[in-house]
């Protein structure tokens, strides 16, 4: 699988930066004005989840990986707002595109890797066999 990992090591870089884009506009969009939100659920889960870059990125990670309730905990909470629906609907777009669109890219790309080291181990059984036969390949 050597073969194959120039791909990935690209779509983890552009992963990595797509999390980090989706953060900062993350908390872009929680700000509110001077800082203080009007309702103070939006300005706990800003706080909580948001309260830095790194935060956010974590805060993206744990729900890509499913580790707690982000439906109850962050994006109806935010869609409910009176003044960040727009961010709780970008929130449940972004993990829209990340979880149906992008990790199946990992997939495939991981088995494209193994279909076609498969292929070339194949050619090579192929050819040590017809090398102990005596034969050529030609």
């Amino acid at each position: 699988l050597a073969v194959c990992f120039g791909p990935f090591v690209w779509l983890t870089v552009l992963m990595a930066l797509f999390f980090l884009c989706a953060a900062a506009a993350m908390m872009g969009s929680l700000q509110g004005v001077d800082g203080v939100l009007a309702e103070p659920e939006v300005d706990r889960i800003r706080n909580t989840y948001f309260s830095s870059v790194p935060m956010a990125v974590l805060t993206s990670v744990e729900v890509l990986l499913n580790a707690f309730d982000y439906g109850e905990m962050v994006t109806r909470p935010l869609i409910r707002s009176s003044c960040c629906q727009a961010s709780g609907y970008w929130w449940m777009s972004f993990f829209f595109v990340v979880k149906i669109l992008a990790l199946p890219l990992y997939l495939g790309l991981c088995v494209e890797c193994i279909r076609q080291k498969s292929a070339e181990l194949e050619k090579e059984v192929g050819l040590r066999r017809m090398a102990l036969d005596g034969l050529t390949y030609e």
